[in-house]
């Protein structure tokens, strides 16, 4: 018995049974013509079996725009957990989330770095009874020119660097204190 003979003879059993045509899959119906002409290849002695039964048409694409698309924004989402990593339409939302969140967190991350410099400056001054807010008013009346990342780096890893540096802040502002005495004392 032929695989096309066996399909017709399903198909005529699912309307004995009350099963209407329209019901049954598109792909059942157009299986026994394709199945027929994938069996008469010469290459079909097996039958059923032969691993040409059902690859006779070689079909070639061509990749277009939207594929190409959704390969490169599912390569984003490697690493993501479950459907996010592989199916398109959640990996494009999360994919969408996860900008917003490195958007974010970009900020966020110079936020902590400068609150971890404030209190490694604040702590090293506090040693030489100082508060930070007057250190960092003197420091800006002062010729050194340091920013934050800098001054904690010292107070940190070089402390009698640091120290040298809030000897020169302490000069420098009784410098300006005496000169702006003398100005208002000469007004």
């Amino acid at each position: 018995m032929s695989f096309q003979v066996l399909c017709r003879g399903l198909l005529s059993r699912f309307g004995s049974i009350g099963i209407h045509q329209s019901s049954i899959p598109h792909h059942w119906k157009t299986a026994t013509a394709k199945t027929a002409s994938a069996l008469s290849h010469p290459h079909t002695s097996m039958g059923l079996y032969s691993p040409y039964a059902f690859n006779s048409v070689v079909s070639t694409s061509v990749r277009t725009f939207a594929t190409k698309k959704k390969k490169n924004l599912l390569r984003h989402t490697k690493g993501f957990r479950g459907r996010s990593k592989n199916c398109f339409r959640v990996a494009i939302r999360r994919l969408q989330k996860s900008w917003q969140y490195a958007f974010r967190d970009r900020r966020r991350k110079r936020r902590e770095w400068s609150k971890l410099w404030i209190q490694r400056i604040s702590a090293g001054v506090r040693q030489y009874s100082h508060s930070y807010s007057k250190f960092m008013g003197a420091l800006n009346k002062s010729p050194l020119k340091l920013d934050r990342k800098v001054l904690a780096e010292l107070a940190y890893h070089e402390p009698f660097a640091f120290r040298s540096v809030v000897q020169v802040v302490e000069h420098a502002s009784k410098n300006n204190k005496a000169a702006t005495a003398g100005a208002v004392a000469g007004a």
